[in-house]
């Protein structure tokens, strides 16, 4: 790339000092092959890397890119990509897409032959039969967002590692959140031993005037006090884990799902239990056959539990009157103290059709975001929902809706689209794992947004989840912790006869 090139690509880019000067130490000439962008959220490290992905690929300086990024951020990417350089061929492609390019390819054309940029999620292109096809190319250059999850000996960080040492002149550009709290053992990662590290923190990026770009933000905590019917189904289902929890790691995780359903909504719960129940009738009539359908999962909105063959049926089968009892005691639940404690926070916050009283709620479980929006829009006329569940175009829509006419969204993990600008972000469910938190707050907090942004989240002062007390302890100290350990709390009576599995934990 000349110097005029260069100079005017960075004059175009945006507005940071430390956006701009990235882009040019990647794209200088004799710059390190591979480098490592580790960035707090909200700092423009997928605009930085999406205008560089780009501009190589408009002044073909790599004929064949490949964006590996996680399943809620890929379409962004094909998004960001085209704002970049409009002119750029780029496409998502997913198993869909994937069939129709190999129906449309001759016997001397590559796969990719017809598409400049490829945007994948990671955990498709992990699969061994998309590795494969990913192999057929030598590629110019690999983008892999959210590295931070490649963790070592993962089909996510095998399936990256076979590809940068298939394609030996391939440029790399990692991106990962800065993760304040780990130690140096824990983010020890043998892909990252031979790469040009680069490090946006509080501490390193200032404005021109030297001060901090992004101002700190704290949690304000929401107190609510379940009654005695709410807190006495819950105690009633953290003692039922015991039965189910005999089946190993997968009977634990399950309760631990279960668990976490409760903690989000008793809707949320209830209809996990009735397909739970579903289930187990289906098992008991021989109509069974569809239970390991990929496409199905019973347990969660957006985990995937892959038990041994059988699993399914034994534990449903043993769990099968507990769900009975449950969905009884549900009926008799008459108060939701958590969804009472949102509306009086909405009511004062003044919730209105305005950008400055723009609210956005999060919530793990598509079930909790559609009984949001039913009870709430009894009370106030703007309320969209945006769920993985619905398409592309279907998300879009929604947030055009929210971004012209105000009001409330309600959203789930699964949320692949920026969101406008909002006066509180609420997190009506913590994420168990305080990078989540940080990176949710950081597509408010973000450089070029105008005003503070307030950031609420719910905290039970009855104490009835025990899973809801450990939630708020690592919100306050931004202190992951492992699955297994949340099992322990969980499942105390668990023995010695409740094996582990070795599986990939992506």
């Amino acid at each position: 790339m000349s110097t005029e090139n260069l100079d005017a690509f960075i004059g175009n880019l945006g507005y940071f000092p430390h956006q701009s000067e990235f882009a040019a130490k990647f794209l200088a000439a004799g710059s390190e092959r591979k480098h490592l962008l580790t960035s707090l959220p909200g700092l423009g490290k997928g605009f930085v890397g999406s205008s560089i992905v780009g501009y190589t690929a408009a002044h073909e300086q790599a004929k064949r890119v490949l964006v590996l990024a996680p399943t809620a951020l890929a379409h962004q990417w094909v998004e960001m990509i085209h704002r970049s350089n409009t002119d750029v061929a780029c496409e998502y492609v997913d198993r869909r897409r994937l069939r129709e390019l190999e129906s449309l390819q001759s016997r001397t054309d590559s796969l990719w032959s017809q598409i400049g940029v490829v945007v994948m999620s990671i955990d498709f292109a992990k699969r061994p039969e998309i590795a494969e096809f990913l192999m057929q190319t030598q590629w110019d250059l690999l983008v892999v967002d959210e590295a931070h999850q490649l963790a070592p000996q993962t089909q996510r960080q095998q399936v990256v590692t076979a590809l940068v040492e298939h394609c030996p002149q391939m440029r790399v550009l990692y991106m990962q959140i800065l993760l304040e709290t780990l130690t140096v053992k824990e983010t020890e990662n043998p892909l990252f031993n031979d790469v040009e590290t680069t490090v946006w923190s509080r501490d390193t990026v200032r404005d021109k005037d030297g001060n901090p770009i992004l101002p700190e933000v704290y949690i304000e905590w929401i107190s609510h006090k379940r009654q005695p019917d709410e807190a006495a189904l819950l105690s009633q289902l953290q003692d039922s884990l015991q039965v189910i929890a005999g089946y190993g790691q997968q009977g634990r995780l399950i309760g631990t799902q279960l668990v976490k359903t409760a903690s989000s909504s008793l809707f949320a719960l209830e209809q996990l239990l009735n397909r739970m129940r579903h289930r187990r009738n289906q098992i008991a009539h021989g109509l069974d056959e569809f239970l390991h359908n990929d496409d199905t999962n019973l347990w969660s909105d957006d985990e995937v539990c892959d038990p041994e063959p059988g699993f399914y049926e034994r534990a449903l089968m043993e769990f099968a009157d507990r769900i009975t009892v449950l969905l009884e005691s549900l009926e008799d639940v008459s108060t939701d103290s958590k969804y009472d404690s949102l509306v009086s926070l909405l009511n004062t916050l003044g919730v209105l059709a305005s950008r400055d009283r723009r609210v956005c709620i999060f919530t793990s479980y598509v079930n909790t975001a559609t009984y949001l929006e039913s009870a709430l829009s009894e009370h106030h006329p703007h309320v969209v929902v945006v769920t993985g569940s619905m398409s592309y175009a279907e998300q879009e829509q929604s947030v055009s809706d929210f971004s012209h006419k105000g009001g409330i969204l309600i959203t789930t993990s699964a949320m692949s689209l920026p969101i406008p600008e909002v006066s509180a972000v609420i997190f009506y469910d913590l994420p168990m794992n305080p990078a989540t938190l940080d990176a949710r707050i950081g597509q408010f907090n973000r450089v070029g947004r105008t005003g503070p942004v307030r950031v609420f989240a719910f905290t039970d002062e009855s104490d009835t989840l025990i899973i809801e007390r450990l939630q708020r302890k690592m919100a306050e100290i931004k202190q992951a912790v492992r699955s297994d350990e949340v099992e322990k709390l969980l499942f105390p009576k668990d023995d010695s006869k409740m094996g582990s599995s070795q599986e990939d934990t992506e």
